[in-house]
């Protein structure tokens, strides 16, 4: 089937954006999956999961719109009926990929983020991401394996932080290997939550999945400068990605800086830009 093209993609280094006297920062370009995301991989594994029980017949997916399209593809793949719950800021072409595969798409208020989204999924029936946790975790060591098959020293990892699993999933397996290796998390801004532009990161209620325990630090990437990372990226490294993974980018130049000309930072391409064009009028 076409989310098996959901694996195996490449790592690239960056030429022209790190600053000179910096670490190189590697990406690992997950948006090669079906839908430029690596929530295909989740979705991959929730599917095959929800094969084995029917629940109430209808696949929710909530709050993060990547994972949402790429669940409506598997939907569209098994013949299942899908529900979309999320912001209402969620961008337009996310709402449009969801309709064109067929999901139901169910638009929650601004402010209660992806918090209310899930909140709102939840008073529905099962969300399916609630009966197969083990799903998003199961998905990022298939990343991370793959990371290590691809590079024989990594001296950093940067992830911003949705629910957890991508920072600790991979974090656990790089540690195993380099026990050095940073690991860093990356938010949006201070504690004090608040809706914000950088799609795909949620609320710390909503961390269930991050162990704190590997975390080596954090880096605060605000929306601006994420949104002009993501546009740097496109006009100096040819990749056209989400703001979320701009400030992931944003961050592992932070920590290269830090680190000094030999490291080797790694961050994931979590996400494509080209369903984000509309939120750059809400900036």
């Amino acid at each position: 089937m076409i989310d098996e093209q959901a694996r195996d993609t490449p790592v690239v280094k960056l030429q022209r954006l790190v600053p000179a006297g910096c670490g190189a920062v590697w990406l690992k370009l997950e948006t090669r999956s079906p839908n430029a995301t690596v929530m295909d991989r989740v979705a991959r594994h929730l599917a095959r999961a929800a094969a084995d029980g029917d629940g109430d017949g209808v696949w929710r997916a909530a709050a993060d719109g990547a994972l949402a399209v790429a669940v409506a593809m598997q939907g569209a793949l098994r013949g299942r009926a899908v529900e979309a719950y999320l912001p209402e800021d969620t961008p337009l072409e996310v709402r449009q990929s969801l309709i064109t595969y067929g999901a139901k798409v169910i638009l929650t208020p601004f402010a209660g983020g992806g918090a209310g989204a899930l909140a709102a999924a939840r008073q529905a029936g099962e969300v399916l991401s609630d009966r197969f946790p083990g799903a998003r975790p199961e998905a990022m060591a298939e990343v991370g394996r793959e990371l290590l098959a691809a590079l024989d020293r990594i001296d950093a990892f940067v992830a911003p932080v949705a629910t957890g699993a991508t920072l600790s999933a991979i974090g656990r397996l790089l540690r195993a290997k380099f026990p050095q290796v940073l690991l860093v998390a990356v938010r949006p801004f201070g504690e004090a939550w608040r809706p914000h532009r950088q799609h795909g990161v949620l609320p710390q209620e909503l961390t269930l999945l991050l162990d704190p325990g590997l975390v080596s630090s954090t880096e605060w990437v605000d929306d601006l400068t994420a949104w002009k990372m993501r546009e740097r990226l496109g006009r100096e490294e040819g990749l056209l990605l989400s703001a979320g993974t701009a400030a992931g980018v944003e961050a592992a130049c932070r920590v290269a800086q830090a680190l000094g000309p030999d490291a080797r930072v790694c961050a994931l391409a979590a996400d494509t830009g080209e369903r984000s064009f509309s939120v750059a009028e809400q900036l």
